[in-house]
């Protein structure tokens, strides 16, 4: 009779978990996702992998589409959700954000219409909830943001939790992209471009703003040189992070490299929708405070070289005036 070994066995076994992970990933690696509620597109275009995370439509002004939302349970209870629309936002950073049920919605949260605003799924069930988004005819040509969000309903807050301000919510949210088609305009500005110093080194820093209407996503490098024009850095501006229609973001960027002493000149290069901006020269000095420390002692013994050669005049000078005034 055939027999495995035990380090046959235990490697079967391991081979077992692999796949059963690698399946249950498959199944839901696009998904915005809790412990216990997940949210993806039911629908998705083969040419266009991010859909499978993301709502992502052309439409044109005045247009009207019906599509559908994948809603999971992912728990082994009977749970109610709520679900609603909402825009979208970038933070600081230029990280993506959904906006809070209570904000107001100019955007795509106000373009979207749900069929239902509640609904109670049962352990590990799956359903498709219908919605529609509706573009106005007079809507600015470019992207726009929002998408819908999924919160967990929970019960009646207990005296406990009313006490101490206790409430806690599961939320998760899926983005969409509208982009109304018409004449796009790509052009990325660097408003801003400095350099601070902390505790971690020193930083460079790039705002930037997006005058056009699509949503960008820049990347490109810092270029340092030192007083001889040598290439002494370079740092890597990495695409991460979007920056919507007419805002704003700000990067920064480690220098990792340590340099030692004298006037250096930064230049940042981003790169765009196939176009290019450079930044004006950024001029910075480091010097160490040891070299300061020598600087002031010299500047101290200069000082103190004149003050002795003045002092030892004006005595030379006074004993002349007492020689004279004694003849």
């Amino acid at each position: 009779m055939f027999k495995l070994k035990k380090g046959e066995i235990l490697l079967f076994f391991a081979v077992l978990l692999f796949v059963f992970f690698i399946g249950r990933t498959n199944n839901f690696i696009s998904a915005a996702e809790s412990d216990e509620i997940a949210i993806y597109p039911a629908h998705w275009d083969s040419n266009e992998p991010l859909t499978q995370s993301w709502f992502i439509y052309n439409l044109n002004p005045g247009d009207y589409k019906i599509d559908e939302v994948q809603l999971v349970n992912l728990s082994d209870n009977r749970v109610t959700i709520d679900i609603y629309p909402v825009d979208a936002l970038t933070t600081k950073e230029g990280a993506f954000a959904l906006r809070n049920r209570e904000e107001p919605k100019q955007d795509v949260g106000a373009w979207i219409k749900l069929l239902f605003s509640e609904i109670t799924l049962e352990p590990r069930e799956s359903r498709a909830l219908p919605f529609s988004i509706s573009v106005p005819k007079d809507v600015e040509v470019g992207d726009h943001t929002g998408g819908l969000v999924v919160e967990k309903k929970i019960a009646e807050e207990s005296p406990s939790d009313q006490q101490f301000g206790m409430k806690i919510v599961t939320r998760v949210g899926v983005r969409m992209y509208v982009r109304a088609l018409g004449e796009i305009n790509e052009s990325l500005s660097i408003e801003k471009f400095f350099t601070k110093l902390t505790n971690q080194g020193r930083w460079f820093v790039l705002e930037l703003k997006n005058l056009g209407n699509v949503r960008l996503a820049p990347e490109g490098s810092i270029a340092i040189k030192d007083i001889f024009q040598r290439n002494v850095a370079s740092l890597t501006i990495e695409k991460s992070g979007e920056v919507f229609p007419k805002k704003s973001v700000t990067r920064e960027i480690l220098l990792s490299k340590k340099l030692i002493l004298g006037r250096f000149v930064a230049l940042a290069t981003l790169n765009y929708a196939d176009k290019q901006i450079i930044s004006s020269p950024l001029v910075f000095w480091i010097i160490p405070w040891w070299v300061i420390v020598i600087l002031v002692l010299i500047a101290l013994i200069i000082i103190y070289l004149i003050l002795r050669k003045y002092l030892k005049k004006r005595t030379k000078e006074r004993g002349q005036d007492i020689k004279w005034q004694s003849k």
